[in-house]
């Protein structure tokens, strides 16, 4: 990732704002005047294109074309003109795209915190990320965080940003969170998406803590972009291997370019999970989180009752707390943050969580486990108004270990716990497994073992000695400690005649 270059304005601070805009964004709003987005067929000409319609490129990816009219005096053009023409294989006008906190409700207060209390926060035991960590903490797992930057210097989140990111709004290869200190939309609030990557990106890390982040920067410190820049934001977290994409954004109306993208993650076997949208409205529904191919996510507060400002629909998958959540800020410090920006990352981390287990879990597979890893909050007392509307449930990190486990014993194992206990469990960094007996077995019998991931991968054969001296270290076979996550050790008798199994939870740098 490059250096830090980017201007970074001290002392900004983002107070607590609602309310920016109390009515949902139109159509008219988000239309650029006088631009297109146009796709061209295998056989379209670009240059005659814009010849006979009077137009000049903006940019450009793939068979994608940004355009913009000449001379907004001359004669009008038509979305139907360039739609009929034979080199254009579709078109639609060019929008500009939001952070859902942009549009409506940006709560942010800069606070005063420590990497032990967004590590400890209410909401980190009110889902039950605990129970779940004992087993997968997302290892091995990338989420691209396609929004305003990371700041990936935050301690935080270093160590866990990928350095292959890029910045489609600069268009270079540094997707810092950014803050300039001017109001550049002229909106009455300076920088008020100046952090929103970065608070997006801590709260997958709070549910996925070995994750790896792709950071995709397609909005600027105002949460302002286009829906060019955001297709070609998936478009590039698809190429380049991302296993879950986290969209914390959306358009109060259909984009045909998100949409291509969106289709993209799809058939590359990606999940994709989006907010629902901050207008606090049923319709119109956000897209992409409408779209079928995505997981589409609405905010709830402590108690699991729809946040007031939360869309709901009844394409919302699932909820997940969207109110009060700490988290690292682009200046370095901490935010509190609220909206369905921040609940989505929850789900974002909780696929993550079960691609780890299920790294070979078809798409549909790991959205499944997601709906399933839910607590039914219909009934909860202030949300009968949006019964069928807010999807499957809250994401909970218990009820999800209890879906998955089952799967990860799928093994060609035995996983009947037997007689056998091992201390200690969890493994501390630096400990021994120590296998302890249960009375009737000779502990001068000689047993074979080995060490299996959850995923049911060979991590390593120890060395068959008198099982009373049998142990494990936490190292593969090549001597390096392995990731946090749980293990099993297959105990076989030298007969052959009957195979114990245990369960070993490694945990690092507790």
């Amino acid at each position: 990732m490059a250096a830090t270059s980017k201007r970074l304005s001290a002392g900004i601070l983002a107070l607590a704002v609602t309310g920016l805009m109390t009515a949902p964004v139109s159509a008219v709003e988000t239309r650029i005047e006088g631009e297109y987005t146009i796709a061209l067929t295998a056989n379209g000409d670009l240059e005659h294109i814009l010849r006979k319609f009077h137009l000049i490129p903006v940019d450009s990816f793939g068979p994608y074309c940004r355009v913009r009219v000449k001379d907004m005096d001359s004669p009008a053009l038509t979305l139907e003109d360039l739609q009929n023409h034979a080199g254009v294989d579709w078109a639609e006008f060019a929008r500009r795209q939001h952070t859902p906190e942009s549009v409506r409700q940006m709560v942010v207060a800069v606070v005063g915190s420590s990497i032990e209390e967004y590590r400890g926060q209410k909401v980190y035991h009110h889902l039950d990320l605990g129970a779940i960590h004992a087993l997968t903490q997302g290892e091995n797992v990338t989420v691209a965080i396609v929004d305003t930057g990371v700041n990936y210097n935050h301690e935080a989140l270093a160590g866990h940003v990928l350095p292959n990111g890029f910045d489609f709004v600069d268009n270079d290869a540094d997707p810092l969170d950014t803050a300039n200190g001017f109001d550049d939309d002229g909106d009455g609030q300076v920088d008020e998406a100046a952090g929103h990557g970065t608070l997006v990106a801590g709260t997958v890390l709070l549910t996925a803590p070995e994750c790896n982040l792709l950071p995709v920067r397609v909005m600027d410190d105002e949460g302002n972009g286009t829906a060019f820049d955001v297709a070609r934001g998936i478009f590039y977290a698809v190429d380049q291997g991302a296993d879950v994409i986290n969209l914390s954004l959306g358009l109060p109306e259909y984009s045909r370019i998100i949409d291509d993208a969106v289709q993209a993650t799809h058939d590359a076997g990606i999940v994709m999970v989006a907010a629902a949208g901050n207008m606090g409205t049923e319709f119109p529904p956000y897209f992409p989180a409408s779209s079928p191919f995505t997981l589409s996510v609405a905010s709830v507060n402590g108690m699991d009752v729809k946040s007031d400002f939360s869309n709901y629909h009844k394409t919302v998958t699932m909820t997940a707390p969207g109110e009060n959540i700490l988290g690292p800020y682009w200046d370095g410090g901490w935010a509190v943050g609220a909206g369905t920006s921040f609940a989505t990352p929850f789900v974002s981390g909780q696929i993550a969580l079960v691609r780890s287990v299920r790294p070979k879990a078809h798409k549909a597979e790991m959205e499944g486990i997601a709906k399933s890893g839910t607590i039914g909050i219909d009934g909860v007392y202030g949300n009968d108004a949006y019964r069928g509307r807010l999807g499957h449930g809250r994401f909970d990190a218990k009820r999800t270990l209890e879906v998955i486990e089952p799967l990860v014993a799928t093994l060609d194992l035995d996983l009947t716990r037997s007689g056998f206990g091992a201390l200690p469990n969890p493994v501390p960094v630096g400990g021994t497994v120590q296998f302890v007996l249960p009375a009737d077995v000779d502990p001068n019998a000689t047993w074979d073992a080995d060490v299996y991931d959850a995923s049911g991968r060979h991590v390593r054969t120890l060395a068959p000695v008198a099982v009373a001296d049998l142990k494990w270290d936490g190292t593969d076979v090549h001597g390096s400690a392995v990731p946090a996550g749980a293990y099993y050790v297959q105990l076989r008798g030298a007969t052959g005649a009957k195979l114990e199994t245990i369960r070993v939870v490694r945990v690092l740098g507790r």
